[in-house]
């Protein structure tokens, strides 16, 4: 069981609760953009929204965080919904994880009473293609690495990051 304390009143309930960004208990979507994370019987999983949830401001944020658990491994799961600037999804997964004290308490949170390896990663959902050229570039350029750019539009099948990790 994933217990999120203080931050359980922004995960995803069912469609548009607490957010318009939840389309499910577990899929993010944002303008045609949307992703998901299927949890096999005996995993578990929780989406919760960051943007206009837990952060509330101005500042750089990601759009929501899957935290997940399969058999000793846990994940944290950073995602960025974007239509074409790519760079300033780049940057918005940085300043979350290097600046963002709420993140920072998520996942200290999520790490309590856990055994075996916790994996962070991070990915960016986006209507726009890049090459692989440039997203090395991208990742050099903000010192972070993704661990996908996934492509993804109100046509396109619902893709499930489970199969990524």
């Amino acid at each position: 069981m994933i217990d999120l304390g203080n931050f359980e009143a922004c995960v995803c309930q069912r469609s548009g609760q607490p957010s318009e960004s939840c389309a499910d208990r577990l899929v993010l979507q944002e303008k045609g953009k949307k992703i998901t994370l299927k949890p096999r019987s005996g995993e578990s999983a929780k989406l919760l929204i960051l943007d206009g949830c837990v952060l509330k401001d101005n500042s750089p944020k990601c759009d929501g965080v899957f935290f997940y658990e399969k058999r000793n491994t846990s994940y944290i799961i950073l995602v960025e919904l974007k239509g074409g600037d790519i760079d300033h999804a780049f940057e918005q997964i940085k300043y979350t994880r290097e600046q963002r004290t709420e993140y920072t308490s998520l996942k200290n949170h999520f790490r309590q009473n856990r055994s075996g390896s916790i994996i962070e990663s991070a990915f960016v959902i986006s209507n726009h293609r890049i090459d692989r050229v440039t997203h090395q570039k991208l990742e050099k350029a903000h010192g972070l690495r993704l661990k996908a750019i996934l492509h993804s539009e109100a046509t396109t099948p619902l893709q499930d990051l489970r199969t990524w990790l």
